[in-house]
């Protein structure tokens, strides 16, 4: 069976999933980012220190609102999202896509659709007006799917705090989008 065929199930992080969330995450970095961010930074990407990172973050008695994405019996992705918004201008009504990471062997296999269905369904679900994230700046394949779910460039922008890499904001009215099942993985 190919790997697309698979089917995709979104579930709750659990404690035991810390070492695969470090593979995806760093595979996922070090794919996206070569370019965008200095290799210096890239390049001193600890796994152990990442791992170590995810360990501690799950061992806590509340696990974080984290979901993954799971396909062959393996982890293949993870969103994470914060409500309400980490931005003190995003308004009351905004819910936050915090990270979208998927293993690059899995980019555009649809994990990364089911992944934002999953989160924005349940921003819907739980009354959020409007969602936003962050994404690196010139990372256009991440920022045109995006795009193609409705999120839109809203001007602001940042410097990414362990990178120091440039950063833009990006919205979506969750009451006037379309079903992001149209859009394509990153």
């Amino acid at each position: 069976m190919s790997e697309r065929a698979m089917s995709i199930s979104v579930r709750d992080v659990e404690r035991e999933d810390a070492t695969e969330l470090t593979a995806v995450h760093v595979g996922a970095w070090l794919a996206a980012y070569r370019g965008l961010m200095s290799d210096a930074f890239l390049d001193g990407i600890s796994i152990e220190q990442w791992q170590a990172r995810w360990t501690e973050r799950l061992s806590r008695d509340e696990l974080p609102p984290v979901r993954v994405a799971v396909r062959g019996g393996a982890v293949v992705g993870f969103c994470t999202v914060a409500t309400p918004s980490r931005d003190r201008d995003a308004g009351d009504d905004c819910a936050e896509i915090v990270a979208l990471n998927v293993s690059p062997e899995a980019w555009r296999s649809g994990v990364g659709t089911t992944l934002m269905n999953d989160a924005l369904d349940s921003f819907r679900r739980d009354g959020w007006r409007t969602a936003s994230l962050w994404v690196v700046d010139g990372n256009e394949r991440a920022q045109e799917f995006y795009k193609r779910l409705g999120f839109e460039l809203d001007g602001a922008s940042t410097a990414h705090a362990i990178s120091g890499a440039r950063e833009v904001r990006m919205r979506l009215s969750l009451a006037a989008a379309a079903s992001c099942r149209r859009g394509r993985a990153p």
